[in-house]
C-alpha cells in the first residue's frame, strides 16, 4: 500500500509539474519593458513577464519563434533590448515594417502569451527528476505529457486570428500524437468562431473527433450542471444545447 501511494504521489506530482496555465486577461503592452537580470524561463500565468522571456531567448531561439509566429499566425516578432528596457515589435504580413506591439491592436498582447507558451511546450521534453523516476515512468506517456490551461484565448482577437487559433491548437495536437511530447489543451471559451471551425478541421480529416472533448457548464439553481457534447465525422456537433449561441 504504502508502494502504491508514492507511486499515485509521484504521477501527480509528474502530471502537475507539466501544467501550465493562462489567465483570461493577459497584461496589457507596454512601450518599454524594464530591463531586469534575472532568469526567465517560462512566462507566467498573466503574461507580464513575456517580454522579458523572448529577451532571454538565444539569437537563434527568437529567430525561430519569430518564424513561427509568422507561419502559424501571420506575423512576426522581434525584440529590442537596450541597456535599461526591452521593446517588442510586430510586423503584419500584410504591412511593410514593423511596429511597436504598444501601438498594434490589443489583441498581440493578448494572443502572444498563449503563443509563447504553446511553442515553449512544442520544444520541451520533460525528464525524470532521478533515475528511480526514470526507471519507474519510463513506460509511461504521463513522463512527457503537457497541459496547456487558457481562459478565454479569443478576447480581443477578429474572426479570423480566432480560427487561425484553432488551427494551431489542433495542429500541435495532431503533431504531439506521432511525437514523444503529448500536448493538450484545457481551453475555456465562449467562442462559436473556435468551436466551428475545430468542427471544420474535423470534417476536413486533420483531427479525430475523439481527440476533442466539448464539456459545456449550464447554470442550474443553486448549483451548475456539467453535459459532454461531441464531434461526429463530419464534424458537426452532438448533443449540444440549441441555444448555447442564440436565446
Amino acid at each position: 500500500f504504502p508502494h502504491l501511494i508514492n507511486r499515485v504521489d509521484s504521477s501527480l506530482a509528474i502530471l502537475f509539474k507539466n501544467i501550465t496555465y493562462m489567465g483570461p486577461i493577459r497584461a496589457t503592452a507596454s512601450r518599454y519593458y524594464r530591463q531586469q537580470d534575472l532568469a526567465t524561463d517560462e512566462v507566467d500565468s498573466q503574461g507580464g513577464n513575456m517580454a522579458m522571456f523572448l529577451a532571454n531567448l538565444s539569437d537563434n531561439d527568437r529567430q525561430s519563434f519569430s518564424c513561427w509566429c509568422k507561419e502559424s499566425m501571420g506575423f512576426s516578432v522581434s525584440v529590442l533590448p537596450s541597456t535599461s528596457h526591452v521593446s517588442v515589435f510586430i510586423e503584419d504580413s500584410a504591412a511593410d515594417s514593423q511596429h511597436n506591439i504598444a501601438d498594434m491592436g490589443f489583441g498581440y498582447s493578448q494572443i502572444l502569451p498563449l503563443l509563447t507558451t504553446m511553442w515553449v511546450a512544442q520544444r520541451k521534453h520533460v525528464e525524470g527528476d532521478s533515475p528511480a523516476l526514470d526507471y519507474l515512468y519510463s513506460t509511461s506517456a504521463m513522463i512527457n505529457q503537457n497541459i496547456l490551461a487558457v481562459e478565454q484565448p479569443e478576447l480581443h482577437l477578429h474572426p479570423k486570428m480566432q480560427a487561425n487559433l484553432a488551427d494551431l491548437y489542433c495542429n500541435i495536437v495532431a503533431q504531439s500524437a506521432v511525437g514523444n511530447n503529448d500536448i493538450s489543451f484545457v481551453i475555456e471559451t465562449h467562442s462559436e468562431t473556435i468551436i466551428n471551425r475545430i468542427g471544420r478541421l474535423v470534417n476536413e480529416k486533420r483531427i479525430k473527433p475523439s481527440d476533442v472533448a466539448v464539456l459545456i457548464v449550464e447554470k442550474e439553481i443553486g448549483s451548475s450542471s456539467l453535459t459532454r457534447a461531441s464531434f461526429d465525422d463530419e464534424g458537426y456537433l452532438v448533443n449540444w444545447p440549441y441555444d448555447f449561441f442564440l436565446p
